[in-house]
């Protein structure tokens, strides 16, 4: 291996964890904490499931001889390993192997605590003066777990740094203090919340084969890369014609359903408290709202479709499953009064989407859709298939409706679908963000996604804006106003549409929500 180039980051600097760690002890005894060493877990007095998986870090340490003082940190993302300058002036070449293995399926062992594993000469040389091979932790998605468990109350977790504890060690200590004393942070941690997991991501073999993976992110893809124009582009510019100008249907069944009811207006009144807007609609009224915390912070963003005088059916997002059933349970009456059951594998969710849906489905139903007014709820027959949810809603800002369908015919619909879609050119559709947004020069939000617009020719951006003060934002205050995106420490003007755009513009589009 050659060195071709690299960046130079002459603030970076070194932290020797051991008196680091040994600082932040001392701060937190001086605080009152009471440091608990030399035991482990025997049980947690509740019923839970958990699973905890390790992979092997290593490292070799070279001797000093001939090296100078001065040689900085280097870091090679691409063959994953690191040089560092030891305070002895020995020098620590570290990393992680490409073919990494996962460990202690079943728990840590009592004994293990700060041990090393077996060295593993076969993938370092033999001038290494010293080889050592440790463990570390991972997730599944390669972010750390924090925040109290949805299981058990008042249950606490700090883990999972996917080997950068050091680095992490300030912040994650901060945090996890602010959620135990207060309940909540100054500021958003769901990238790294406990509860962004479900049930599923627990099994134990997927966990072995996902987290032999994560140490690999940073492997060479097998398809080269491009700075122009991407492969897929006319690819997605089909999927968007299909829903702009046709019809298309996109599978969103991993989207999470409850069902809520009860013999009294309790379950009303419970969403009620936890709904911003307000659900006490008609039956087959379908309420887009969130549920809020006491800050007034979102919790949960979710749909509310009333199937029943004292029935409920509530959708939110796959990433909130977790999330949503803790906020539900916290705060659920314990006089058992209310039901409350996670449905979401009863139903298929089918989105079809696009001007032509609605004479797709009236050729597979005898519903009358064109009478089917937008963000409401009917039970529908499709084909020989009944008990079949229909909303006049998508989640595209096109015309169309989300079906819901019994798993067990799922497939039955979807090929009818497909089938009977073909005179109207019917394709199966489906799935950029983070760049700042200036309000006349000032911050004022962040993009949230964004895609090339067909129809207007130019690149549409959706983001949520907010104001600097109390001041209520209204369309006006949207409208009137200059607007710039920052992408690379460049700024771009757009030109904001609260609603959905039928016209060529002159710049780039920003929706507002």
């Amino acid at each position: 291996m050659y060195l071709k180039g690299g960046f130079w980051l002459p603030n970076d600097f070194i932290v020797d964890p051991i008196p680091l760690a040994l600082t932040f002890a001392q701060l937190a005894i001086a605080k009152g904490v009471k440091i608990i060493e030399d035991c482990y877990v025997e049980e947690i007095l509740t019923e839970q499931q958990r699973t905890g998986q390790s992979d092997r870090v290593t490292g070799a340490v070279i001797s000093k001889e001939n090296f100078p003082t001065y040689i900085p940190t280097v870091y090679n993302p691409k063959e994953r390993f690191y040089i560092q300058l030891l305070a002895d002036h020995s020098v620590l070449i570290s990393g992680f192997l490409r073919q990494s293995k996962s460990i202690f399926s079943n728990g840590v062992p009592d004994t293990f605590y700060f041990s090393l594993l077996p060295d593993n000469w076969d993938d370092f040389c033999s001038e290494c003066e010293t080889l050592i091979t440790g463990a570390d932790s991972f997730t599944p998605d390669g972010r750390s777990i924090m925040n109290e468990s949805a299981e058990i109350d008042n249950y606490f977790v700090a883990s999972g740094s996917n080997g950068h504890g050091i680095a992490l060690a300030g912040g994650v200590g901060k945090y996890i203090t602010e959620l135990i004393h207060n309940g909540n942070t100054n500021l958003s941690i769901w990238p790294v919340d406990i509860r962004r997991f479900m049930r599923l991501h627990t099994n134990k073999r997927f966990l072995q084969d996902r987290l032999r993976e994560i140490p690999e992110d940073f492997e060479d893809l097998s398809k080269q890369g491009t700075f122009g124009k991407a492969r897929w582009f006319n690819t997605v510019k089909k999927e968007y014609n299909a829903c702009r100008k046709g019809v298309a249907v996109i599978d969103m069944t991993s989207f999470t359903k409850y069902e809520l009811k009860s013999a009294n207006r309790s379950v009303v009144d419970f969403l009620q408290m936890l709904c911003a807007n307000n659900i006490d609609k008609p039956i087959g009224t379908v309420v887009h709202t969130g549920m809020l915390n006491e800050q007034g912070g979102y919790e949960n963003d979710c749909s509310v479709i009333r199937l029943g005088e004292y029935h409920f059916l509530l959708l939110s997002p796959t990433s909130q499953s977790t999330r949503n059933m803790k906020w539900l349970k916290t705060h659920v009456p314990e006089d058992n009064s209310i039901f409350l059951s996670d449905v979401t594998s009863l139903y298929t969710a089918l989105n079809v989407i696009g001007p032509k849906a609605k004479y797709l489905l009236s050729e597979l139903s005898d519903e009358n859709f064109n009478d089917f007014a937008r963000m409401t709820c009917q039970e529908i027959d499709v084909g020989f298939v009944s008990h079949i949810y229909a909303m006049r809603l998508t989640h595209t800002g096109e015309d169309g409706f989300m079906i819901y369908i019994p798993s067990e015919y799922a497939l039955c619909v979807h090929d009818m679908l497909m089938e009977q879609g073909k005179g109207y050119g019917i394709i199966n559709a489906g799935p950029w963000s983070g760049e700042p947004i200036y309000r006349n020069g000032e911050f004022c939000g962040f993009v949230t996604s964004a895609a090339f617009g067909f129809t207007l020719g130019k690149q549409v951006c959706l983001g949520f804006v907010h104001a600097p003060s109390s001041e209520k934002i209204t369309v006006n205050y949207i409208r009137k106003a200059t607007y710039e995106i920052d992408i690379a420490t460049k700024r771009f003007k757009a030109r904001p549409n609260v609603y959905q755009p039928t016209e060529m513009g002159p710049t780039v589009l920003l929706y507002t929500n």
